[in-house]
């Protein structure tokens, strides 16, 4: 009971932490083009939506970096630590099956199945973040840029240039988290694994 609260309450605070640089940056995609494509306003208002815009990108950005900053040690941990687990609980899944113990297989089952679980909203986060990124740049690139006056397409070339550079959450600055890197996790569960039966046969 208290191993489910304590992932629960971890998914809650994951869940807040990350929503925010995610919130920013769908609502930069949301207000750009009515902002800066508006030929009704003047030259400076429409600098001055566009310097609003940037803001909050910029905003969303350090955001982020400073959440890698505090928490890549504990991914990494996190990380590596399920992974560990992962392997070990397979290893007495496979162990237990062949020893008929049905009750005990389904409990590591379901053990093993929380901690992936667990890897995977991790995962799922960054990539959600990295993505949302890359549509920062994806997005004004889109834009017809090459319409509007000169200083403003220069300055939404800077946007364009920096998030060229997506925003990520690394694990010990090793690795990305990302939906890839949960499939890394799996994969070498199961190396260790077959390294693991072949060490006890």
């Amino acid at each position: 009971m208290s191993y489910t609260i304590h992932y629960t309450q971890k998914f809650l605070v994951i869940l807040g932490i990350f929503s925010w640089p995610d919130v920013y940056l769908k609502m930069y995609n949301d207000s750009f083009k009515p902002c800066i494509f508006d030929y009704s306003k003047s030259l400076e208002e429409l600098t001055r939506g566009l310097a609003a815009i940037a803001d909050d990108h910029t905003a969303a950005i350090s955001y982020a970096q400073r959440l890698d900053e505090a928490l890549n040690d504990v991914f990494l941990s996190e990380m590596v630590g399920c992974t560990v687990i992962v392997c070990f609980l397979e290893f007495r899944v496979l162990k237990d099956w062949k020893d008929e113990k049905m009750i005990d297989v389904m409990t590591y089952a379901v053990l093993m199945t929380s901690i992936f679980v667990n890897v995977f909203i991790f995962s799922f986060t960054g990539d959600r973040l990295k993505e949302q990124s890359e549509k920062v740049g994806e997005y004004s690139y889109s834009l017809e840029w090459y319409d509007l006056p000169k200083n403003l397409a220069a300055d939404l070339m800077f946007i364009v240039i920096r998030a060229s550079r997506p925003s990520t959450l690394t694990a010990g600055k090793v690795f990305d988290l990302s939906l890839q890197g949960f499939c890394e996790v799996v994969k070498t569960s199961a190396a260790y694994l077959n390294f693991l039966r072949a060490m006890v046969n």
